[in-house]
């Protein structure tokens, strides 16, 4: 009985301690991997309530979108996550093959050059992978999720 009480608090601690190194307790594993597995539509329906939730009081217009931002509810979701969270989008590769076009990250696809501020790349208006891309970051990073952790999730959903 002994050893049996000394496994579990041992297992315990093991589980509690790797819980701390990835930040993720088992619901928020979970709904990692739930997001990974989204569709299109179900990403756009996910994000868009995030959006709302977390920049419920921005005004858009401030950011003088040009018409191609607005050709479909996703791609403005895309454009939308790259001027509010530059930074976690430049973190991240695109795999849409668009480094041919001198893309370094998957900010390019939506930035010039990936200038914050500067002039919008219609490139990502027209791409699925980089708007479903930027949706799964933006929803995982509001779970608490690591970069090595995306940069795992992406590379086996685009790679």
């Amino acid at each position: 009985m002994k050893k049996l009480k000394t496994s579990i608090l041992v297992l315990s601690m093991f589980f509690f301690i790797l819980a701390g190194i990835t930040g993720y307790s088992a619901q928020k594993n979970e709904e990692f991997n739930k997001i990974a597995k989204m569709n299109a539509r179900e990403l756009m329906g996910k994000t868009k309530e995030a959006m709302e939730a977390k920049y419920a009081q921005e005004n858009w217009e401030n950011y003088k979108f040009p018409k191609f931002v607005f050709v479909h509810e996703a791609v403005t979701l895309g454009y939308k996550i790259s001027v509010k969270e530059p930074q976690l989008l430049a973190s991240l590769p695109c795999y849409c093959l668009c480094d041919v076009m001198g893309h370094k990250n998957l900010l390019y696809c939506f930035l010039e050059k990936g200038v914050i501020g500067g002039s919008f790349d219609e490139h990502a208006s027209t791409c699925n992978i980089c708007i479903t891309e930027a949706m799964r970051a933006f929803l995982w990073k509001n779970i608490g999720a690591t970069e090595p952790a995306m940069l795992k999730a992406l590379k086996e959903i685009y790679g």
